[in-house]
């Protein structure tokens, strides 16, 4: 009765653990968040601009390139990261900052963070 009792037990928690593993593979891993019209107009561009590691719009600095990474496979530059740093007052600015990077390298990942220093807790 006890050997019984335990294939029992295997049974249930090898079927829990392949109905889960299944329900994983069907979802599609989509991004959260909202969609964004990253196209920015020529004029627009015109507004911003980068010395050296900063982002500057309309001459304020908003944001800082904290890292750059490409990705290297089989031959190929698969991939850039840009990774940047908002400055403090100006988190508003975060799409409009995608928008301007992503106009200069379409093809790079973009990622901003804040800046530890000027975190809420």
């Amino acid at each position: 009765m006890k050997n019984f009792t335990f294939k029992i037990i295997g049974i249930v928690l090898l079927s829990m653990c392949v109905a889960a593993c299944a329900s994983l593979k069907d979802k599609k891993a989509t991004p959260t968040g909202r969609q964004v019209d990253m196209y920015m107009s020529e004029t627009e561009q015109k507004e911003w601009y980068t010395d050296r590691d900063t982002i500057y719009h309309d001459s304020i600095a908003v944001a800082y390139v904290q890292n750059v990474e490409w990705e290297y496979l089989d031959g190929n530059v698969i991939r850039m990261e840009i990774s940047l740093t908002s400055i403090r007052g100006n988190h508003g600015n975060t799409v409009d900052i995608f928008r301007y990077v992503h106009a200069r390298q379409p093809k790079a990942k973009i990622e901003i963070n804040t800046d530890e220093q000027f975190k809420l807790d």
